[in-house]
């Protein structure tokens, strides 16, 4: 994981701050992070982040690799542990700690790529639970974990979007129903 310094951290914080009082959908403007920061525009772009873009991949890389890190930590710890139940004990908390960044990646800078981008991250993570044998012919593994992880991606996104997301803990529960309703939980399971 990359080490984020302090001045980087406060500019990431301005970052977030002018990003939520910016106009759904518009740019965030360098300019104002830097006099939000208190540092200047050329300090930033000489010492810290190339693009208002640059802040943006290092803010949603650091978050993956704590969820990817965490994850495999639970794995390590219980090999035959449910694919669904790491997401759920995992990465839920993770997710709800930075819900603040997630809700401003769709509204102000990727939208559609932040899912794409989780998707592809995601998708190895997921592919070694997928039986074979419970798989459609017309699937390879590969093709299928992209399905599953961007369908459980968006359940997640859903509830972590909102401004009123539930707990992590009291959330659990409703998406394992919906893993169940949609049958992704027929295509997971726990590795052998």
């Amino acid at each position: 994981m990359k080490i984020i310094s302090d001045t980087q951290q406060k500019i990431i914080d301005a970052y977030l701050q002018v990003a939520e009082n910016t106009e759904l959908h518009e740019p965030v403007n360098m300019t104002r992070v830097a006099k939000m920061a208190g540092i200047s525009t050329q300090a930033i772009y000489k010492k810290h982040f190339r693009s208002v873009a640059d802040i943006t991949t290092t803010l949603k890389e650091s978050i993956v690799s704590e969820i990817i890190d965490a994850m495999n930590k639970r794995l390590d710890f219980f090999p035959n542990a449910s694919p669904l139940m790491i997401i759920a004990d995992e990465a839920f908390p993770i997710l709800y700690n930075h819900r603040r960044s997630v809700r401003i990646f769709f509204n102000h800078t990727m939208g559609t790529d932040w899912l794409v981008y989780l998707g592809d991250t995601f998708t190895s993570w997921i592919e070694p639970f997928l039986s074979p044998k419970n798989l459609p012919e017309e699937f390879s593994i590969e093709e299928f974990a992209k399905i599953n992880m961007r369908l459980l991606l968006n359940i997640i996104l859903h509830w972590i979007a909102d401004r009123d997301a539930l707990p992590p803990s009291l959330f659990k529960a409703k998406f394992l129903k919906l893993c169940d309703l949609f049958a992704i939980s027929n295509y997971l399971v726990a590795k052998n």
